[in-house]
């Protein structure tokens, strides 16, 4: 079982109780109080009969789906670490006997499926380096793909397997190397141009080893191609994150899609999104598979990438060519000059795909740049439904706080969202209209999930808040039903 529903991560759930004329019957059906405080982004995974969650500070919980009964507890790290945004985790990976899981230690875990007791812990990472994973682990066969975050720190990036019996090392690949660092171009790229020839062979020199300490962090969780055995992942920011002066050129392979051979971690191709990024444009929002048609009319198979510059980026994902560009579901960075007083874009808000329609449904945040004014505005949320065959928005509602944490579709033309100020929301996918709106008491900012227990559809979602945007704290699990 895997973060985003399925390999492709397109978080569609073929569920179809729930529609748009019941949803206002919608009841919790219990909540679970974990009792962990701080960033609570976790995507719950549920198989057999049982829920299962990572809190933060990596807590470990197996909740029965019926009841809400804790059958049992792995207890939180305890300690200070390295880590930009607060010590959130996003998930776990669920085998038939193991539950996985990355830590903010560097440390890699498998924990026993019935009892929670440890199977095998192996250290990855030096989190006094800056190293940490927050990401949900993926299985791939009999292989652990895992990333390693820290992008504000210096750090080197990487994606790597290991093996699911005992956590040794199977390959790594890494963001950043000498050879492609600085771009193919004689002329580097800088914080606003590029420069001559000559003065870029002299920074060549000078930032020689900058790539060692580059960034290109990889922390939300990979799309899988079985066909193909491909893995699509997207790298993080560049380091130092807003100023380019001591990293000329590309960056390369920073602010990336990128597919890679799942067997040998060998690259297929790249496509970079912010050659040079100084605004944290970094492809933070999982990539997610999917089916559509070019300008042509003829189908081919895609990745999708929602992005913090606020468009959805469509690639056909055997070449990595840019096939379209949506239009932005966002204001902020609309603008080639980037002057706009908002930022923020998708975030690592996981979208939803619904295959039936053809849509994405797109979570973003607006929040105003520090030191901007903005017309006395102080930020805001949309969620936009992108037609994938297009690029085109369908529909789109705005919030008055912005939405990070992402959504599930389902088959009953329904999308569940959350709101940083606590709600939890029940859409119309097909025209966007609000159908249940409900406060959990903290900021829903972690994605829900549908799933079936006893023949009828529920609808799970952690309501613990963002300690990186200030929204309301918890601690807890919230499980909706309709009312019986």
């Amino acid at each position: 079982m895997t973060y985003g529903h399925d390999y492709g991560n397109q978080r569609y759930s073929p569920l179809s109780e729930i529609t748009p004329n019941n949803a206002l019957s919608l009841l919790p059906a219990y909540v679970v109080q974990t009792g962990v405080l701080g960033s609570f982004e976790t995507s719950p995974i549920v198989s057999g009969g049982m829920i299962y969650i990572s809190t933060p500070y990596d807590a470990v919980a197996a909740i029965d789906a019926r009841t809400g009964d804790v059958r049992w507890k792995r207890p939180p790290l305890s300690g200070h670490f390295k880590v930009c945004c607060g010590p959130a985790s996003r998930g776990v990976a669920v085998t038939h006997d193991l539950i996985v899981l990355g830590q903010l230690d560097g440390v890699l875990v498998a924990l026993d499926r019935s009892s929670g007791e440890v199977r095998w812990a192996k250290a990855v990472a030096n989190n006094d380096a800056g190293y940490s994973m927050t990401m949900a682990p993926l299985i791939v066969g009999d292989s652990v793909i895992m990333g390693l975050g820290g992008g504000e720190f210096g750090i080197r990036g990487s994606l790597s397997a290991y093996a699911l019996t005992d956590g040794a090392l199977r390959w790594r690949w890494y963001a950043t190397d000498p050879q492609h660092w600085f771009g193919p171009s004689k002329r580097l790229r800088s914080d606003s141009g590029r420069f001559d020839e000559r003065e870029s062979a002299q920074l060549r020199k000078k930032f020689a080893g900058s790539w060692q300490r580059g960034g290109g962090g990889i922390w939300t969780t990979p799309a899988y191609d079985p066909k193909t055995n491909t893995i699509y992942a997207g790298t993080g920011n560049p380091w130092p994150d807003y100023n380019g002066h001591e990293r000329p050129g590309d960056n390369l392979f920073t602010d990336c899609i990128l597919a890679l051979d799942a067997s040998t971690g060998k690259m297929k191709w790249y496509f970079q999104l912010s050659p040079h990024d100084t605004h944290d444009h970094d492809p933070a929002s999982p990539p997610f598979l999917f089916e559509t048609v070019d300008e042509g009319g003829r189908p081919f198979p895609a990745v999708g990438e929602a992005d913090k510059d606020g468009f959805l980026y469509i690639l056909n994902r055997e070449t990595g060519k840019l096939v379209r560009r949506s239009q932005n579901f966002v204001e902020s960075n609309s603008l080639a000059t980037h002057s706009s007083a908002f930022e923020g874009g998708a975030s690592w808000s996981p979208v939803s795909f619904d295959p039936r329609l053809g849509y994405a449904i797109v979570t973003a945040a607006e929040h105003v740049r520090p030191g901007v004014a903005a017309a006395g505005k102080t930020g805001y949320g949309t969620v936009s439904a992108v037609d994938v065959a297009t690029g085109k928005i369908v529909w789109q509602d705005t919030f008055d706080e912005g939405l990070v944490g992402g959504s599930v579709s389902t088959a009953g033309d329904v999308t569940f969202i959350g709101e940083g100020g606590g709600y939890f929301d029940a859409l119309d996918t097909r025209t966007g209209a609000r159908l249940y709106h409900f406060q959990t008491g903290a900021g829903v900012n972690a994605p829900p999930v549908a799933f079936e227990i006893d023949g009828h559809e529920n609808v799970a979602v952690a309501s613990g808040g963002n300690q990186q945007l200030g929204t309301l704290t918890g601690d807890a699990l919230f499980v909706f039903r309709l009312r019986r």
